[in-house]
């Protein structure tokens, strides 16, 4: 999946009709703004504190609800 700093709603839909497990990589702020967007279903809702470098794993449950799972930060490694 190609990601540009397009409409998040439209990537999350993308996401949302997936199958299996994604990595995708993306550039701050955008990652912060779709992170915010699968979690809260609004991008401007702050999640996490996100840094240049840094890996975000989401999780989907059951429901189909996405939930932040971990987070590894640059100064950590």
């Amino acid at each position: 999946m190609r990601i540009h700093l397009d409409n998040v709603r439209r990537i999350a839909d993308e996401i949302h009709t997936s199958r299996g497990d994604l990595f995708i990589a993306e550039h701050l702020p955008h990652r912060a703004k779709l992170t915010a967007f699968l979690v809260t279903t609004n991008e401007i809702i702050p999640v996490a504190r996100f840094q240049q470098g840094g890996v975000v794993c989401l999780e989907r449950d059951d429901a189909g609800k996405w939930m932040l799972d971990w987070m590894v930060m640059p100064d950590v490694v």
